[in-house]
């Protein structure tokens, strides 16, 4: 009776014992698991904050920062021209704009250009030294310029935006504009307004573009060639030429009134 009794006893500490491991056995894998998914390296958490930091610094962007149908804006720019053989001009211009749509506006501006030598050209003299001119001494070549007036069309189709340094996003419009100018130049030597300034018509193409850094200011670029027909002389004969005058102007806008979206 004792040694069936002791038996009876092994059994069923031996059932506890498998009983016991298979019900341990589910939560220590639970245990492991959980600690398995924490993160151990702290290098994991300050990528993780990292990352929401940078997410948190530049939020979605979408939409218009500022609208420009039926606003006005003023521009007063600085001119300089490039790729012209005898003078260098730099000038000071205002420009007046009126948005009718979002992406179409009509424009009129103002210039004053100062002319200074280019430095492409040298003169030389009788004794074969050779240096650059005076501005006083071009007399008998073109590209002269002094007052210019015009009225001209805007046409800004393509609208975007931009990130600076991963903290700021800029919008921005880019177009083309053209227009008729009125350009005041000097005559050639030995023409029939020697010396004096004379005027002419002309016309002008290129590309504009806007950095908008808010509703009402924005930073202008635009790159023009000016075409015009001016005076020159060639083996003492009076004629005309197309001439080109390239100017990138840059300078500052400003948005006047409510805008409305189409």
């Amino acid at each position: 009776m004792r040694r069936h009794f002791g038996m009876d006893l092994q059994k069923i500490a031996l059932a506890l014992v498998v009983a016991l491991a298979c019900v341990s056995a589910p939560f220590t894998a639970l245990g492991q698991t959980a600690s398995d998914s924490k993160p151990t390296d702290s290098g994991d958490d300050e990528e993780q904050l990292q990352t929401v930091r940078i997410e948190d610094k530049i939020p979605p962007v979408s939409g218009r920062l500022f609208f420009k149908r039926h606003r006005f804006e003023l521009s007063p720019t600085f001119n300089v021209s490039f790729g012209d053989a005898f003078f260098q001009k730099l000038g000071v211009a205002l420009k007046a704009d009126y948005h009718i749509f979002e992406t179409f506006s009509v424009t009129a501006h103002v210039a004053y250009h100062f002319n200074l030598t280019s430095h492409a050209v040298s003169i030389c003299d009788s004794s074969g030294a050779c240096g650059s001119p005076e501005v006083e001494s071009l007399t008998n070549v073109p590209g002269k310029l002094g007052l210019l007036v015009g009225a001209g069309l805007s046409w800004t189709p393509i609208y975007g935006k931009l990130s600076l340094f991963s903290e700021k996003v800029i919008h921005f419009d880019l177009g083309l504009t053209g227009g008729i100018d009125g350009i005041q130049y000097m005559a050639p030597e030995n023409s029939i307004h020697e010396g004096a300034n004379k005027f002419t018509f002309g016309g002008h193409f290129g590309l504009l573009v806007r950095l908008i850094f808010s509703d009402w200011i924005a930073m202008r670029f635009e790159l023009r060639d000016y075409v015009y027909n001016g005076a020159t002389v060639q083996l003492g004969n009076e004629t005309s030429k197309i001439e080109n005058q390239i100017m990138f102007e840059i300078g500052l806008s400003f948005l006047l009134g409510a805008g409305s979206e189409d």
